[in-house]
């Protein structure tokens, strides 16, 4: 049993840090390197697992809460998503965790793994991207930079099919083909457009890929 003297209090808890534990795994890639967005450092981990994309945004979901992580209200709609995405937040440490879900033709999943120190962030100047057109009034949040693609996200105060509408335009107007809702190519470049709502505004994500995405998955 232990005793604090009268008048003292007892020293806060620290929350353990967060560390990935995949299911089913079957390869692992670790980080290059670290990546600055923004000024904020980002770790991207890659994993291939033989679970389900439904089982394993379950499994997160259920590992951010024990680990006593914030997740944001829109990220329990991963599942609708054409690739799932889940995020959760260390509001102690400023640290957010986001695993991306890509369905694989072998029914395997790859799982982007982003750890980001968001106490660094420092907002982008100008609302601009050289790979991607951006709608009137969007503002820029986070700008990332990786091996083989990019990735940004903005919000904005549109709906989501004015927003859709846009990308369908001017994307089409670049050279782009859409090959699925949100999806469009040009060549070997790929573009991503997915949309969530949040507070009366739409937080929208853009990812490309150049070829190939990643590398060989070792363990």
């Amino acid at each position: 049993m232990t005793l604090v003297a009268s008048g003292a209090a007892a020293a806060p808890t620290a929350r353990p840090m967060f560390h990935w534990d995949v299911p089913g795994l079957l390869q692992w890639v670790d980080a290059a390197g670290v990546q600055v967005s923004d000024g904020v450092p980002i770790r991207l981990d890659m994993a291939r697992s033989k679970l389900p994309v439904e089982e394993l945004v379950q499994h997160f979901a259920n590992a951010f809460q024990k680990a006593g992580l914030f997740i944001p209200p829109d990220s329990a709609r991963a599942q609708a998503l054409q690739q799932p995405q889940l995020t959760a937040l260390d509001p102690e440490r400023m640290v957010a965790y986001t695993v991306i879900f890509q369905r694989n033709p072998d029914k395997t999943v790859t799982l982007l793994l982003g750890t980001s120190d968001l106490s660094h962030y420092e907002p982008a100047k100008g609302s601009s991207l050289d790979w991607a057109p951006l709608p009137p009034e969007a503002q820029v949040m986070v700008r990332t930079d990786m091996e083989g693609g990019q990735s940004a996200v903005f919000s904005i105060a549109a709906s989501e099919a004015q927003v859709m509408a846009f990308y369908r335009d001017t994307m089409k107007q670049a050279g782009f083909v859409e090959e699925e809702p949100g999806q469009f190519r040009r060549g070997s470049e790929t573009i991503h457009v997915f949309t969530q709502s949040q507070d009366g505004r739409l937080s929208v994500s853009l990812t490309r890929h150049l070829g190939e995405q990643g590398g060989a998955l070792t363990r």
